[in-house]
């Protein structure tokens, strides 16, 4: 299914009122994820994956520096991609269910999961979420999420991270698990049931499976 400029991959749930969870995904992750989530016992629940992005520029809530030489800047239009998701995305898988989703998710890896804790700040529409290995590390956003985040906007959150990623020479990035722990007592402090995992191998280690992991409990709570 095209969307919105976006490739939007539905995988619908058996039973109708099921959660909806939304993740923003590289091309083909949807069906890892899916098939670990069924590994791994998940309840039942319709996954959105929405593929087509252009990660730095899209997920990125505001502009930040390249951090390697290699890489490309981040242009900090999530605003864009949010205002898709929520006015179009969402409301065009949605409205032609017969039974409205006993809870709507967010879940991301990586870009896609500060993306999601930033857009909970900005939206009601989520009730929960999930921060995959995600770049909280991302400059000024463990402090904006705190400054941010609404008393109560999410019900239960889940965050993760592989236990090298902090050990880099990038100064940027080696702080990403002092500002995960900072989020996820900002998470805590807004009334959210947290869970806070750290997995094998670094940022690149099995990022379906983290995935699956983080949906199956935060669906489970």
């Amino acid at each position: 299914m095209a969307a919105c400029e976006k490739q939007v991959a539905i995988y619908p749930a058996p039973d109708a009122g099921a959660p909806i969870v939304y993740l923003p995904v590289v091309a083909g992750m949807g069906d890892d994820v899916l098939q670990c989530c069924c590994d791994l016992g998940c309840l039942p629940f319709t996954l959105v994956a929405i593929g087509g992005l252009d990660w730095n520029r899209e997920l990125s809530p505001w502009p930040c520096d390249a951090i390697t030489a290699a890489s490309e800047p981040f242009a900090g239009e999530a605003a864009a991609f949010l205002h898709e998701l929520t006015r179009k995305i969402i409301p065009s898988i949605e409205a032609p269910l017969a039974v409205p989703p006993r809870l709507r998710a967010i879940a991301g890896y990586s870009l896609a999961g500060l993306f999601a804790l930033w857009a909970c700040c900005k939206t009601d529409l989520f009730s929960r979420a999930a921060s995959i290995s995600g770049s909280l590390w991302f400059p000024g956003f463990a402090e904006y999420l705190d400054e941010n985040l609404p008393q109560g906007a999410l019900d239960v959150a889940y965050l993760s991270l592989g236990k090298k990623e902090h050990k880099t020479p990038n100064r940027m990035m080696r702080k990403v698990l002092a500002d995960t722990k900072r989020c996820e007592q900002t998470l805590q402090d807004r009334g959210a049931k947290t869970l806070f995992e750290c997995n094998p191998g670094n940022h690149f280690s099995e990022p379906a499976l983290r995935s699956a992991r983080g949906i199956a409990w935060m669906l489970a709570q």
